[in-house]
Protein backbone atom coordinates (compact mmCIF):
# COMPACT_ATOMS: atom_id res chain seq x y z
CA UNK A 1 0.00 0.00 0.00
CA UNK A 2 1.29 3.55 -0.80
CA UNK A 3 2.21 5.24 2.47
CA UNK A 4 0.78 8.74 2.98
CA UNK A 5 3.88 9.94 4.90
CA UNK A 6 5.54 11.62 1.89
CA UNK A 7 2.40 13.61 1.21
CA UNK A 8 2.76 15.31 4.58
CA UNK A 9 6.12 16.74 3.48
CA UNK A 10 4.56 18.16 0.31
CA UNK A 11 1.60 19.52 2.28
CA UNK A 12 3.81 21.25 4.81
CA UNK A 13 5.84 22.84 2.02
CA UNK A 14 2.59 24.05 0.50
CA UNK A 15 1.54 25.24 3.95
CA UNK A 16 4.65 27.42 4.15
CA UNK A 17 3.79 28.95 0.81
CA UNK A 18 0.18 29.59 1.82
CA UNK A 19 1.26 31.26 5.03
CA UNK A 20 3.62 33.51 3.12
CA UNK A 21 0.80 34.44 0.74
CA UNK A 22 -1.85 35.05 3.42
CA UNK A 23 -2.65 38.68 4.21
CA UNK A 24 -0.90 39.57 7.43
CA UNK A 25 0.88 36.25 7.40
CA UNK A 26 4.32 37.81 8.02
CA UNK A 27 5.27 39.45 11.25
CA UNK A 28 1.70 39.69 12.47
CA UNK A 29 0.77 39.04 16.07
CA UNK A 30 -2.26 37.16 17.35
CA UNK A 31 -4.47 40.21 17.05
CA UNK A 32 -3.84 40.62 13.34
CA UNK A 33 -5.58 37.41 12.28
CA UNK A 34 -2.39 35.44 11.49
CA UNK A 35 -3.30 32.60 13.86
CA UNK A 36 -6.76 32.33 12.33
CA UNK A 37 -5.24 31.98 8.86
CA UNK A 38 -2.87 29.31 10.21
CA UNK A 39 -5.72 27.27 11.73
CA UNK A 40 -7.67 27.36 8.47
CA UNK A 41 -4.69 26.28 6.39
CA UNK A 42 -3.78 23.52 8.86
CA UNK A 43 -7.37 22.18 8.78
CA UNK A 44 -7.27 22.11 4.97
CA UNK A 45 -3.96 20.19 5.08
CA UNK A 46 -5.44 17.65 7.48
CA UNK A 47 -8.50 17.21 5.27
CA UNK A 48 -6.30 16.65 2.21
CA UNK A 49 -4.17 14.06 4.04
CA UNK A 50 -7.26 12.20 5.26
CA UNK A 51 -8.64 12.15 1.74
CA UNK A 52 -5.36 10.72 0.37
CA UNK A 53 -5.32 8.01 3.04
CA UNK A 54 -8.90 7.03 2.26
CA UNK A 55 -8.08 6.75 -1.46
CA UNK A 56 -5.03 4.58 -0.68
CA UNK A 57 -7.10 2.23 1.46
CA UNK A 58 -9.75 1.98 -1.22
CA UNK A 59 -7.13 1.31 -3.92
CA UNK A 60 -5.65 -1.55 -1.87
CA UNK A 61 -9.14 -2.93 -1.17
CA UNK A 62 -8.54 -3.00 2.59
CA UNK A 63 -11.30 -3.36 5.14
CA UNK A 64 -11.28 -3.39 8.96
CA UNK A 65 -12.06 -7.12 9.00
CA UNK A 66 -11.02 -9.38 6.12
CA UNK A 67 -12.72 -12.77 6.54
CA UNK A 68 -12.27 -15.52 3.96
CA UNK A 69 -15.22 -17.86 4.36
CA UNK A 70 -13.74 -20.44 2.01
CA UNK A 71 -10.54 -20.69 4.11
CA UNK A 72 -12.61 -21.10 7.27
CA UNK A 73 -14.60 -23.88 5.64
CA UNK A 74 -11.42 -25.62 4.50
CA UNK A 75 -10.00 -25.49 8.05
CA UNK A 76 -13.21 -26.98 9.42
CA UNK A 77 -13.05 -29.76 6.83
CA UNK A 78 -9.54 -30.71 7.91
CA UNK A 79 -10.63 -30.86 11.55
CA UNK A 80 -13.55 -33.08 10.60
CA UNK A 81 -11.32 -35.35 8.52
CA UNK A 82 -13.00 -34.37 5.25
CA UNK A 83 -10.05 -32.39 3.91
CA UNK A 84 -8.07 -35.39 2.68
CA UNK A 85 -6.05 -36.01 5.86
CA UNK A 86 -6.56 -38.83 8.35
CA UNK A 87 -9.52 -38.53 10.68
CA UNK A 88 -7.76 -38.98 14.02
CA UNK A 89 -11.10 -39.24 15.81
CA UNK A 90 -11.99 -42.44 13.96
CA UNK A 91 -11.80 -45.72 15.92
CA UNK A 92 -8.94 -48.18 15.57
CA UNK A 93 -9.58 -51.01 13.12
CA UNK A 94 -9.01 -54.62 14.22
CA UNK A 95 -7.34 -56.48 11.34
CA UNK A 96 -6.72 -59.95 12.78
CA UNK A 97 -7.05 -61.74 16.07
CA UNK A 98 -6.40 -65.00 17.89
CA UNK A 99 -6.25 -66.66 21.32
CA UNK A 100 -2.88 -67.25 22.90
CA UNK A 101 -1.88 -70.74 24.04
CA UNK A 102 1.13 -71.99 25.99
CA UNK A 103 4.07 -73.85 24.50
CA UNK A 104 6.90 -75.91 25.98
CA UNK A 105 5.09 -76.56 29.26
CA UNK A 106 4.34 -72.85 29.87
CA UNK A 107 0.91 -71.37 30.51
CA UNK A 108 -0.34 -68.59 28.22
CA UNK A 109 -3.88 -67.34 27.65
CA UNK A 110 -5.79 -64.28 26.50
CA UNK A 111 -6.59 -62.54 23.25
CA UNK A 112 -4.03 -60.93 20.91
CA UNK A 113 -5.22 -58.54 18.18
CA UNK A 114 -3.52 -56.64 15.38
CA UNK A 115 -4.89 -53.09 14.99
CA UNK A 116 -4.51 -50.27 12.49
CA UNK A 117 -4.80 -46.81 14.05
CA UNK A 118 -6.35 -43.77 12.29
CA UNK A 119 -2.84 -42.49 11.51
CA UNK A 120 -2.06 -45.75 9.67
CA UNK A 121 0.25 -47.22 12.31
CA UNK A 122 0.03 -50.90 13.23
CA UNK A 123 -0.10 -52.18 16.81
CA UNK A 124 -0.16 -55.67 18.29
CA UNK A 125 -2.24 -55.56 21.46
CA UNK A 126 -2.64 -58.04 24.26
CA UNK A 127 -6.08 -57.79 25.87
CA UNK A 128 -6.64 -57.27 29.58
CA UNK A 129 -7.26 -61.03 29.95
CA UNK A 130 -3.70 -61.84 28.84
CA UNK A 131 -1.60 -64.02 31.17
CA UNK A 132 1.67 -65.91 30.74
CA UNK A 133 4.00 -67.89 33.00
CA UNK A 134 6.73 -65.74 34.55
CA UNK A 135 9.84 -66.06 32.39
CA UNK A 136 13.18 -64.27 32.20
CA UNK A 137 13.99 -62.16 29.14
CA UNK A 138 10.63 -62.63 27.42
CA UNK A 139 10.34 -61.21 23.90
CA UNK A 140 7.48 -60.66 21.44
CA UNK A 141 7.72 -61.50 17.73
CA UNK A 142 5.61 -61.63 14.59
CA UNK A 143 6.56 -64.62 12.45
CA UNK A 144 5.62 -66.61 9.42
CA UNK A 145 6.59 -69.76 11.29
CA UNK A 146 4.17 -71.90 13.29
CA UNK A 147 7.13 -73.26 15.26
CA UNK A 148 10.22 -71.34 16.38
CA UNK A 149 12.08 -74.19 18.04
CA UNK A 150 15.17 -72.90 19.80
CA UNK A 151 16.23 -70.20 17.34
CA UNK A 152 15.10 -66.78 16.13
CA UNK A 153 15.91 -65.24 12.76
CA UNK A 154 15.48 -61.48 13.32
CA UNK A 155 16.29 -58.55 11.05
CA UNK A 156 15.84 -57.53 7.43
CA UNK A 157 13.58 -59.83 5.44
CA UNK A 158 13.67 -62.46 8.16
CA UNK A 159 10.69 -64.62 8.93
CA UNK A 160 10.75 -63.37 12.55
CA UNK A 161 10.23 -59.67 13.36
CA UNK A 162 11.12 -58.47 16.86
CA UNK A 163 8.44 -56.20 18.38
CA UNK A 164 9.89 -55.64 21.82
CA UNK A 165 10.59 -57.03 25.26
CA UNK A 166 7.58 -58.54 27.04
CA UNK A 167 6.04 -55.71 29.06
CA UNK A 168 4.37 -57.82 31.70
CA UNK A 169 3.11 -61.25 32.63
CA UNK A 170 -0.52 -60.15 32.83
CA UNK A 171 -2.82 -57.46 31.54
CA UNK A 172 -3.19 -55.21 28.52
CA UNK A 173 -0.08 -54.16 26.61
CA UNK A 174 0.74 -52.88 23.15
CA UNK A 175 3.62 -53.30 20.68
CA UNK A 176 4.33 -51.19 17.59
CA UNK A 177 4.52 -53.23 14.38
CA UNK A 178 6.87 -51.97 11.63
CA UNK A 179 5.11 -51.07 8.38
CA UNK A 180 4.65 -54.16 6.23
CA UNK A 181 5.79 -56.57 8.95
CA UNK A 182 2.29 -57.99 9.24
CA UNK A 183 2.38 -59.27 5.67
CA UNK A 184 2.79 -63.04 5.63
CA UNK A 185 3.41 -63.22 9.39
CA UNK A 186 0.22 -64.47 11.06
CA UNK A 187 1.86 -65.80 14.25
CA UNK A 188 2.38 -63.68 17.38
CA UNK A 189 5.05 -65.30 19.54
CA UNK A 190 6.25 -64.94 23.11
CA UNK A 191 9.76 -66.34 23.28
CA UNK A 192 12.28 -66.68 26.10
CA UNK A 193 15.72 -65.54 24.97
CA UNK A 194 17.53 -66.63 28.11
CA UNK A 195 16.69 -70.32 27.70
CA UNK A 196 15.76 -70.09 23.97
CA UNK A 197 12.34 -71.72 24.22
CA UNK A 198 8.85 -71.02 22.95
CA UNK A 199 6.50 -69.74 25.67
CA UNK A 200 3.24 -68.85 23.92
CA UNK A 201 1.77 -68.27 20.49
CA UNK A 202 -1.39 -66.87 18.90
CA UNK A 203 -2.36 -67.46 15.29
CA UNK A 204 -3.89 -64.21 14.04
CA UNK A 205 -6.89 -64.82 11.81
CA UNK A 206 -8.13 -61.96 9.55
CA UNK A 207 -11.32 -60.36 10.81
CA UNK A 208 -14.24 -59.60 8.47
Amino acid sequence: MTRPGWRWNVLWIALGGLLAACPGGKGKGPDSGGLTDLAVVDQRASDLAAGDLARDLAADDLSPVDLDVSDAAADAAVVDGAGGGPDLTAPDVALSQGPCSGRGGHNCSGTITLYRTPSGALELRFASDFSVSPIPAGEVYLSSRSSLGSSINPGGTSTDVFLGTLQGYTGAQSYTVPAGAEQGRPYAWIWCRQVTVEVGVAQLVPLP
